[in-house]
């Protein structure tokens, strides 16, 4: 047995897992699954597509039709084929549309990847390939990214690599492995795809090893996993490595890697492979000057790929076979073959016309055809000068000597010549000549300078007597201070004006140490000032910059009375070291006032201005009624009684009206209401002082007067109403139900539906404002408390039912009823007890929500958790003959509550 059929049937025994075809694909497989089956056998997996989609879309179902036209587009653009009548643009927009109504994110993905190369290769629609991929980006992004994310970044390395960014390539690469690796799933071969992208772009890019490295995980994956088609081609790339190294063992390792290729290929039956694979084994095989057996496989490649059709494999066959000519030295063979791939290879592979150039000019200079020679050469400079400038004129010179052409260098050393003769002759005359100028340039320099000097000191003398000018003049006093914080000079006459005319004629020696005196600070700020000013001296800027900021910028003196603006400057000596600091004070009481004066005015006109804002939101029939309906708890408020010997009696009133403003969108108003609760409110603090509790119902009143104010100007109710509004429940509800569907958004609540049944429709006034006062607190005491639960729990879908009707003895009852969580039994029990509260008449325990300062909610907000507003409810009934319960609903879960009173 010779020892290359041992090595083969080694190889064969060694690669058996890898021989056996795999398992027909499944159509009812993820899109990943039969791409996957696609890498182990294009071919096979071509033939089994085209007969699925005979079937039609009928029988396979849209997502299994759309698959199988995508395994069979992706073996097309791979391997080739007779597209037929399913490879059409028709078919795959159809089966794009399908694949985004699917969940198949890899589907889509890999869709929209093959119409736009379809469109690219066939030119019917030209579009930028990097702005579809920003597209698909944009789609893994809303389908989940992760392992999708990874398949559109391995689209962005090769785009990259085409473009011939390889480095950003890489870059994408990269992401497209963390991403895959992170996201992907057992047995997953997206992984290896990208490392496998990423083993040519090392290889690309010099770095060997890694390259290396990265192929051997692709070739480890394709043995565990049976994937033979990409296993193969990988072992072909990694024995190249190989091969292109300078020693012999390296190539014949190389060769190892060919021949476990080489067994997988006939296996595969694939020509496209063996094309590579006899390339690939042709090169190794002049790398070990075995020219007969490389030419024999290289003509064996270039017999594969004739059926191929294939220009830029055929050319690089074609140059290789011009090599090894070349290395037989057989010049004329490797100039033929070199022109005949110099025909056929696309004008945009310039690496490779520049390779063709070079050859080219070697092969013509030892054929003795040197100007041939010489015009290739140049071909190979403007060629590789394209590719790389920086290289240009080395390549340049190094042809040059290698041909011969050394014109350029005669011609500069006869130039040179030429210079040394005629710089001998006007030497002389150009040594008189500089110095004759050197001379006039030394006269009129001086002349220059005194000019300058002359000129510079006129300039002096009229800055000085400009600064003077300027201090006699500016309103402001500068003095410079030292170490005893004495004024070297008064450099400005209103400095008399800062410290007083009447001020002592110590206070000008001493102006800083006069005004801290007479200023507002304290012992401790002046002593502060006095050390930082004295500390700063002598040192650098950082010094000054670390405690400058302690200085005051303003000093109020008389208490108040006056007020100095200050502004400090540290003044350097030639060593950049503090020698002075200099100060200008200027007065700016008046100043001061008129600012604080215009921003009070400013204050009070953007005040009046929101209050019109909110009052012209609203009906101004609604709004006169809001304010009379107002007026009578208003009255109840200036009663001492009120709020000395009950303040919370009034708390009611007050969250009623807090309630009706903030409905309204009269914000002002709502907002000054609830800070006088709280102040109010005995849970917070009882208010003691008379004259305190004064105010701050001034201060509330003050509000109040600028509504009253908007209310009279705009005229009576009488004047205003153009119409007269209807009274039912409806309007009430249609009233207040921007302000109720906000509070509902505030607390995370999507109202679902409000049932409202009425069977009265006319009221008194008096009524009326019962009704829309106990709606608008049982409201929103459900909207605070009845859909969201202490531990987090929810309601879906909140809902209210409301009902108003007549009852017997001329009552009117009102029934509020909601899908909550219900009652809270665990607090109303601790109130209970708290309150020790026993149920009298026809109360529940219940009931108890209607005691006055009882709250369910652990915390206060402007519109729960002070006990007020279920209280309220029971003193507007109870303040019409009648009374108001709470209890939980019979037929299904929630609150029900009934305010009973008389018409």
């Amino acid at each position: 047995m010779q020892p290359r059929q041992g090595l083969l049937l080694l190889l064969i025994l060694i690669l058996a897992p890898m021989l056996k075809a795999a398992a027909p694909p499944d159509i009812n497989q993820s899109y990943d699954e039969l791409f996957k089956s696609m890498m182990d056998d294009p071919k096979a997996v071509q033939i089994w597509s085209e007969k699925v989609l005979a079937k039609g879309i009928d029988e396979l179902g849209a997502t299994n039709w759309s698959k199988a036209l995508a395994i069979f587009a992706s073996t097309c653009l791979e391997d080739g084929c007779n597209a037929g009548d399913h490879y059409s643009s028709e078919n795959l927009q159809k089966a794009l549309r399908i694949a985004e109504q699917s969940t198949d994110g890899p589907l889509l993905i890999r869709l929209h990847l093959i119409v736009d190369r379809t469109n690219q290769e066939t030119g019917t629609e030209a579009k930028d390939y990097r702005t579809a991929l920003d597209r698909l980006r944009q789609i893994a992004s809303e389908r989940g990214g992760g392992r999708l994310m990874a398949d559109v970044y391995r689209e962005y390395a090769a785009a990259s690599e085409t473009a011939g960014d390889l480095q950003q390539a890489l870059t994408y690469a990269r992401q497209a492995l963390d991403l895959a690796e992170k996201h992907g799933f057992p047995g997953d071969i997206l992984p290896i795809l990208i490392k496998n992208d990423s083993a040519i772009l090392a290889g690309r890019l010099g770095d060997q090893e890694q390259s290396i490295a990265l192929y051997q995980q692709v070739i480890d994956y394709c043995f565990k996993e049976n994937i033979r088609h990409m296993g193969a081609i990988a072992l072909v790339n990694l024995g190249r490595i190989y091969i292109r190294k300078d020693d012999p063992a390296s190539i014949k390792k190389g060769l190892t890697y060919i021949d476990q290729a080489d067994v997988i290929v006939k296996a595969l039956k694939q020509e496209q492979l063996a094309m590579f694979s006899a390339l690939v084994r042709g090169e190794a095989l002049l790398n070990l000057h075995e020219y007969r057996q490389a030419h024999f496989f290289l003509d064996l490649a270039l017999e594969k790929i004739k059926p191929m059709s294939s220009t830029i494999w055929t050319a690089d066959i074609l140059h290789w076979k011009a090599r090894v000519f070349a290395a037989e030295k057989r010049w004329a063979e490797a100039l033929d073959f070199l022109q005949q791939a110099g025909r056929i290879f696309p004008e945009h592979l310039l690496e490779d016309h520049a390779s063709l150039a070079r050859d080219q000019a070697k092969a013509l200079f030892h054929l003795g055809r040197a100007v041939e020679a010489y015009q290739a050469a140049e071909s190979f400079i403007e060629q590789h000068g394209k590719i790389d400038e920086n290289t240009k004129k080395d390549s340049l010179n190094r042809l040059q000597v290698q041909f011969g052409y050394k014109l350029q260098e005669q011609e500069n050393q006869l130039l040179k010549k030429e210079n040394q003769i005629k710089e001998h002759q006007l030497r002389e005359a150009g040594l008189i000549k500089k110095v004759a100028i050197v001379l006039g340039a030394m006269i009129l320099l001086v002349l220059i300078l005194l000019f300058f000097a002359l000129w510079q000191v006129k300039k002096v003398k009229q800055a000085k007597a400009k600064i003077h000018d300027i201090l006699d003049n500016i309103e402001e006093g500068i003095i410079t201070v030292g170490h005893d914080l004495k004024v070297e000079s008064s450099l400005s006459p209103y400095l008399d004006h800062v410290i007083g005319h009447d001020a002592p004629e110590s206070a000008r020696q001493n102006v800083m140490l006069y005004l801290l005196d007479k200023s507002d600070l304290t012992r401790d700020d002046q002593q502060l000032i006095k050390g930082i000013i004295s500390a700063s001296l002598d040192e650098s800027s950082l010094f000054w910059e670390l405690n400058s900021s302690h200085l005051p910028q303003e000093l109020h003196l008389e208490q108040g009375q006056r007020i100095l603006s200050l502004h400090w400057q540290p003044l350097y000596g030639k060593d950049q070291r503090i020698k002075r600091i200099l100060i200008a004070l200027r007065d700016i009481t008046i100043r001061w006032q008129l600012e604080r004066e215009i921003g009070e005015v400013r204050a009070e006109h953007g005040r009046l201005q929101h209050v019109l804002a909110e009052v012209s939101k609203i009906p101004l029939p609604r709004f006169h009624r809001f304010m009379d309906q107002a007026h009578a708890k208003i009255q109840r408020l200036k009663e001492p009684e009120s709020w000395f010997d009950q303040p919370r009696s009034i708390l009611p009133d007050l969250h009623t009206l807090k309630g009706e403003a903030r409905t309204l969108g009269l914000k002002e108003l709502a907002t000054a209401t609830h800070e006088l609760e709280d102040y109010l409110d005995s849970r917070q603090a009882t208010p003691s002082d008379p004259q305190a509790v004064l105010q701050r119902i001034h201060q509330w009143e003050l509000v109040w007067k600028d509504y009253s104010t908007f209310a009279v100007t705009l005229g009576s109710p009488m004047e205003s109403a153009a119409v007269t509004e209807e009274s039912g429940l409806l309007q009430i509800l249609a009233e207040r139900w921007t302000a109720i569907m906000h509070h509902c958004r505030d607390r995370g609540i999507h109202l679902q539906r409000v049932v409202v049944d009425e069977e009265i429709f006319a009221w008194k006034d008096h009524i009326r404002t019962a009704i829309q006062d106990g709606l608008l607190h049982s409201l929103t005491n459900s909207i605070d408390h009845g859909f969201h639960g202490a531990d987090g729990q929810k309601v879906d879908q909140p809902c209210f039912e409301i009902r108003l009707q007549r009852r017997g003895r001329g009552m009117i009852e009102l029934t509020i009823r909601d899908n909550g969580l219900g009652l809270d039994w665990g607090r109303l029990n601790i109130l209970i007890k708290e309150r020790n509260f026993k149920p009298e008449g026809n109360q529940t325990l219940a009931d108890v929500v209607f005691a006055e300062g009882v709250s369910t909610s652990p915390t206060i907000t402007q519109t729960s958790g002070r006990g007020v507003g279920l209280s309220a409810i029971r003193q507007i009934a109870r303040r019409l003959h009648g009374d108001v319960h709470i209890k939980d609903r019979e037929d299904q879960r929630g609150c029900e509550l009934t305010m009973r009173f008389a018409e």
